[in-house]
């Protein structure tokens, strides 16, 4: 059975008396529909369907209701009341709406989407209070034309480095192309905005003698219950991310502080088991002893708490200040130094692939080197006596050859 308006009436929507005066003095009345929205719907039609016009409402979580109307006039009016109202959408609603259906949708991780709220904050130049978008902050989703959306970019570009204002336009992108998606826009007004300057491929790293005095002071920083310092020194070692670092539960060191499991990584491909080196074993049970298996294994805080203890050390080192997702660049770096294999160093990092640990992480020239060695190896004939028969796997040849236990093997602190 086809809805008539008196049933839609009922299901929620508001009527309006859009009667008008006849020429004999009666009045005639005609129901005007006003359609309730939901964040994200979008409204199309009106289409002919017997002797009826319906109008169809998407929703954001792809449900489809039709309201029908007897004229083609009213079903005109209902969907310009609703077209005002889908208008009337602020930009900071829509971004904490697209943040939210991305979110809820597995799309993005909670760390994830408080770096996507900072980059279409700085983008659209919203305002905030206690981590709240301030309302009517960036003004209508309909002001935002190509030239006020060039304008957004070029004022960023005066603001930041290349990285973040290119990182800040691409998140910008995809929120127009969604609002077009949810009927906000016609047409996505960044679409045509190019992205200027040139990203930096990889991370300041340290080199190998500064790197064997960065664990030797990390050793000795732990060595006076310094927490932070074995948690940096694990994301050398182990070559992890700063936010797979603070996340770390109790229950994920096992088998006697031998193995650390990564969980609810950046990606499926980060999912993996480590294993810690021997002498780092100590360190990471005296942390984790006297705490419940859920308990965080380092700190509560995020991922900017790896950085600032990473430059502590360094200043307390004496090396170069590097940030901390660096020392992972740093452990690719010098694994595949000593001949690891690409896929073994990729799947150490949760790659998918050694192209991305080539293109981000690895030094370089560090590749080429290693190939012109086997090449220099294979050729030399002085060094065929010493030759070794049998392929190398790479599980043996890591940073623990290149940065041994200190204690053994100190290394000079300046």
């Amino acid at each position: 059975m086809r809805p008539n308006d008196e049933s839609t009436i009922r299901a929620g929507a508001r009527a309006h008396d859009a009667g008008a005066d006849t020429s004999n003095g009666t009045k005639q009345i005609e129901i005007q529909v006003e359609i309730p929205l939901r964040e994200g719907d979008k409204i199309s039609g009106p289409y002919p369907h017997g002797n009826q016009w319906r109008l169809q409402i998407r929703g954001a979580d792809g449900k489809v209701r039709r309201i029908a109307f007897p004229t083609r006039d009213a079903a005109d009016r209902a969907q310009a009341l609703a077209g005002r109202e889908l208008s009337s959408t602020t930009v900071d609603s829509a971004v904490t709406t697209y943040l939210r259906q991305l979110h809820e949708g597995g799309v993005i991780k909670d760390g994830t989407k408080v770096t996507h709220w900072y980059r279409l904050r700085a983008f659209f130049r919203l305002g905030a209070k206690d981590g709240v978008l301030i309302e009517n902050s960036g003004g209508l989703v309909r002001q935002l034309s190509p030239e006020k959306c060039q304008a957004l970019y070029d004022q960023l570009r005066l603001e930041s480095a290349v990285d973040t204002h290119r990182g800040c336009l691409t998140l910008a992108k995809a929120f127009g192309g969604w609002c077009v998606k949810q009927g906000l826009l016609k047409t996505n007004p960044l679409a045509e905005i190019e992205p200027q300057g040139e990203r930096k491929r990889g991370k300041e790293q340290l080199r190998v003698d500064e790197a064997r005095k960065f664990i030797a002071t990390c050793c000795a920083q732990a060595d006076q219950g310094d927490v932070p310092a074995v948690a940096v020194m694990t994301a050398l070692l182990l070559g992890t991310r700063p936010g797979e670092i603070v996340c770390r539960e109790v229950r994920d060191l096992d088998d006697d502080g031998r193995l650390l499991w990564i969980t609810k990584a950046k990606t499926k491909a980060g999912e993996r088991t480590l294993e810690i080196p021997a002498f780092l074993r100590p360190y990471l049970l005296r942390v984790a002893k006297g705490k419940q298996p859920t308990d965080r294994l380092f700190t509560e805080k995020d991922r900017h708490w790896m950085l600032y203890h990473t430059r502590r050390l360094c200043g307390l080192a004496g090396v170069t200040s590097v940030c901390a997702h660096s020392l992972r660049g740093l452990h690719s770096s010098l694994a595949t130094e000593r001949g690891a294999t690409g896929h073994v160093v990729a799947r150490a990092l949760g790659h998918t692939s050694f192209s991305t640990t080539r293109k981000h992480y690895v030094k370089p020239g560090t590749v080429e080197r290693v190939a012109q060695g086997k090449v220099t190896g294979m050729l030399d004939p002085t060094a065929a006596k010493n030759r070794k028969r049998g392929k190398t796997s790479g599980k043996a040849l890591g940073i623990s050859q290149v940065i041994p236990d200190p204690k053994n093997a100190p290394a000079p602190i300046a």
